[in-house]
């Protein structure tokens, strides 16, 4: 772990792009870290299968991949640093912006990096693992509903 920190902290790790969460890094478990991205990443794949699948029921096949799509992009665009640009934060202020995008980019709670482990006001884990459960239940709920509507038609 010691040699992450000592990674992030030197001119190296700016050169291959790791991102600046250099104490997430000292606190981490690699076990821990490992399960949670597994995880994180487990669940946003859910949300975005279940989306696709209420639009696939909904309108079409065309209209659930277009659905996927616009929520991707969504969370693409919603990073910290076009968030300050759209707000006008001035650079002394970027935490804002990072906050604003890990609070309401669905990309963002499935990045171990963008939660909180205790120094600022980042979603914690628990609470991205909350979002997603509670978003892919109610998913599930309408795709229940939809499914008893839907015409099969096996050819």
């Amino acid at each position: 772990m010691r040699r992450g920190a000592m990674l992030g902290y030197s001119g190296v790790g700016t050169q291959i792009a790791l991102p600046a969460s250099v104490k997430t890094m000292e606190m981490s478990n690699p076990y821990a870290c490992t399960a949670t991205i597994f995880l994180l990443t487990t669940l946003y794949t859910l949300l975005i299968a279940t989306i696709m699948m209420v639009f696939n029921l909904r309108k079409n096949r065309f209209g659930g991949v277009l659905s996927v799509f616009i929520i991707s992009l969504y969370g693409l665009l919603l990073n910290p640093e076009f968030i300050g640009k759209v707000l006008k934060i001035p650079e002394t202020l970027q935490y804002k912006s990072n906050v604003i995008s890990g609070w309401i980019s669905p990309l963002n709670h499935a990045t171990y990096y963008m939660h909180n482990f205790g120094y600022d006001f980042l979603p914690r884990l628990w609470h991205s693992y909350l979002i997603f459960i509670v978003l892919i239940f109610i998913n599930i709920m309408i795709i229940k509903k939809l499914a008893k509507k839907y015409q099969f038609n096996f050819l």
